[in-house]
């Protein structure tokens, strides 16, 4: 098993958000021309792998998540999927149409505060979330 986390929005993160937490080997990878979405952009959370390492201990790196949560503007989607795949690419080219893959997901609306109080031990698997501002 594998864990993915997924941003999705119509905000490009910033490029000085993204650097500053690579210095501690967290990775936002934008994959809008991958796979279709209705926002303009799908953002890969990872350690460079899948998210495995940052979900299952997820005092590692819980600042950089939030550092990046907090830095994108608007409403947006945040996904953490567990997955049979071991890596992102193959869940992808099973899941060309992303909207149609989360839309077989429960989802919840929740305040961007609400969501920041949660992360991480209250996050739930496979639950789309939609943040709101």
């Amino acid at each position: 098993m594998c864990y993915f986390m997924f941003v999705e929005t119509n905000s490009s993160i910033n490029e000085d958000v993204i650097l500053r937490n690579e210095k501690s080997s967290l990775y936002v990878q934008n994959l809008s021309n991958i796979v279709k979405t209705k926002y303009d952009k799908l953002y890969h959370i990872s350690n460079g792998h899948c998210a495995c390492d940052i979900v299952v201990s997820p005092h590692r790196l819980t600042e950089n998540v939030l550092d990046i949560i907090k830095n994108i503007d608007g409403e947006f989607k945040f996904i953490i999927i567990d997955s049979n795949k071991e890596d992102v690419e193959p869940l992808l080219e099973e899941n060309n149409d992303f909207d149609m893959f989360l839309s077989k997901f429960k989802s919840e609306e929740i305040s961007l505060d609400e969501f920041i109080k949660k992360y991480p031990k209250e996050i739930q698997f496979d639950v789309l979330y939609k943040i709101k501002r």
